[in-house]
């Protein structure tokens, strides 16, 4: 058996569960955000954020 063999699926897992651990990082913390969004003067715009403050 070829060592390349045994070492390109391990490689590839690897990347895969890295890739998989980014998208549940990413996806926890968009959940802790709270955006608030500014007009053009950089005043609170929309009700749903004013009295999270």
């Amino acid at each position: 058996m070829n060592k390349s063999a045994g070492f390109m699926p391990k490689f590839l897992a690897g990347i895969f569960v890295m890739f998989i651990g980014i998208l549940v990082f990413a996806y926890i913390e968009t959940k802790k955000a709270n955006p608030i969004m500014l007009d053009e003067q950089g005043h609170v715009r929309g009700g749903a954020a004013q009295g999270s403050r």
